[in-house]
């Protein structure tokens, strides 16, 4: 009974993570999206939304199913975000720039990720899977901006 209860927290949490690294992908894409002016690069944002989008909403079922809600990502990383989106888009607003900006927020959001997977011991394999495929998505989608820089 304690290994369900451990392995039931333990999915919760990661679920959790994979529903914030996702919705920082959203929030990263919207405040970028009025500076971008290169239209394959808006497209292949745009995909980038839409994927992000299906990991928030599955996720959040999922978390449901679980008798939890999704927690959004704080306030606090929001700002910051932002903060750093604008001015870093004030001073370069270049396609390069704007896609060398998302390699390196979708970069971070890889890293964390795996932090968070390889310190969760019990979860179950099929959340595992799902975290796997967000990490394998913001990958590629690493290699696909790099045809911008």
């Amino acid at each position: 009974m304690q290994t369900q209860a451990k392995t039931l927290k333990d999915d919760v949490m990661l679920l959790g993570f994979i529903y914030q690294n996702a919705r920082m992908g959203i929030t990263g894409i919207n405040q970028i999206r009025s500076s971008v002016s290169d239209d394959k690069l808006m497209e292949l944002i745009n995909r980038q939304y839409s994927k992000y989008d299906e990991f928030v909403t599955k996720s959040a079922e999922e978390l449901r199913n679980l008798g939890e809600k999704p927690e959004d990502i704080s306030p606090m990383a929001k700002v910051g975000s932002f903060l750093s989106s604008k001015y870093n888009t004030a001073v370069d607003s270049s396609t390069s720039h704007i896609a060398e900006m998302m390699i390196q927020g979708t970069e971070m959001g890889v890293t964390k990720l795996i932090q968070k997977l390889n310190s969760i011991s019990d979860c179950s394999s099929k959340y595992r899977r799902f975290a796997q495929e967000l990490i394998d998505y913001e990958t590629k989608s690493v290699e696909d901006l790099k045809a911008f820089l």
